[in-house]
């Protein structure tokens, strides 16, 4: 029987390197290889992630790193905040979806990027409570409990009724900004429910409920999450419309079947340039043959309309 043995230099129990995680999807035609990386509407999104300066603000409030993450916090959440723009996979999936973009447009290296995975372990726990409380004996203490009942009588105070009928129809505003007019008040406060509108997509496009956290500072950081996708919604939908009123359209065909949208959504957008790729073709040593998929004429007029620099989209 053949004995076994080891290569030289290899210490007994030691691990195998693994192998390291391959982004987009390639192809192999010979000695050609085609590697596609998804690029989609990251560009659009890291412009406006630079313009509200979410990179610096987060570095600037969250606690020093730990030398042991692989991964900065900074990183990880904005990396989060493109996952639920884009696609909303859940958490456990992150690292499976990341892995079919380029990296560096997710803010990520090589190296970043494979660590960037989340486990689910199942852990089982005991509990053990008394079953009953057994019979009573002649060691049975016991409580004297009283209870207290309350009768309820009332009046109608005729005053109080006259002195609130002087108010009928009378709709009250307080406020402490003092420079604008009562009408400019009202109208402040008619906005209000245009404002909630956009936290009401959490409820529905998000789905944010239920929250699987019970620590109240998880889940102020969770909604923290969600707040800054909805700042960058807010931002890029504003942008456009704005340049859409300065450039005298009315619309843009967005829609199924190019039917118009006179108010284009963040989510119309991002799904419009979904379909775009990063190719990258290599055939033996030379330098790699590296280009992205064309834009069609609705694409560059968006981008022309959000201001995204025609070299966001370059090889």
């Amino acid at each position: 029987m053949p004995k076994r043995t080891r290569s030289h230099g290899q210490r007994p129990g030691a691990r195998r390197p693994r192998k390291r995680r391959r982004t987009g999807r390639q192809a192999h035609a010979g000695r050609q290889t085609l590697r596609s990386e998804k690029i989609g509407a990251l560009p659009i999104l890291n412009h406006f992630i630079t313009r509200l300066r979410l990179e610096q603000w987060l570095d600037e409030h969250l606690p020093p790193e730990d030398k042991r993450v692989k991964v900065p916090a900074t990183k990880a959440l904005l990396v989060l905040v493109r996952n639920l723009l884009i696609a909303r996979e859940p958490l456990y999936g992150i690292g499976e979806w990341a892995a079919g973009y380029a990296p560096d447009l997710l803010g990520l290296t090589r190296d970043e990027l494979e660590a960037l995975s989340v486990a689910i372990e199942e852990r089982v726990e005991e509990r053990y409570r008394q079953v009953g409380r057994g019979r009573p004996t002649k060691d049975t203490r016991y409580v004297k409990k009283t209870s207290t009942r309350f009768d309820l009588s009332y009046r109608i105070d005729s005053m109080r009724i006259a002195e609130d009928q002087k108010t009928d129809g009378v709709f009250p505003l307080v406020t402490n900004v003092l420079d604008l007019s009562e009408r400019e008040v009202l109208l402040v406060y008619k906005r209000q429910p245009v404002i909630e509108k956009r936290f009401s997509q959490l409820k529905t496009d998000f789905r944010v409920a239920p929250v699987y956290l019970k620590d109240v500072s998880r889940i102020q950081a969770l909604l923290c999450v969600y707040f800054l996708v909805l700042l960058v919604e807010a931002l890029l939908e504003r942008e456009l419309r704005q340049a859409m009123e300065r450039e005298g359209l009315e619309s843009l065909p967005l829609y199924p079947e190019n039917r118009p949208c006179r108010r284009p959504t963040a989510r119309r957008v991002i799904d419009l340039f979904d379909d775009i790729h990063r190719h990258t073709l290599r055939e033996g040593p030379p330098t790699p043959t590296v280009f992205v998929t064309e834009r069609s004429g609705l694409q560059r007029r968006i981008l022309k309309l959000l201001g995204v620099p025609a070299t966001a989209y370059r090889a």
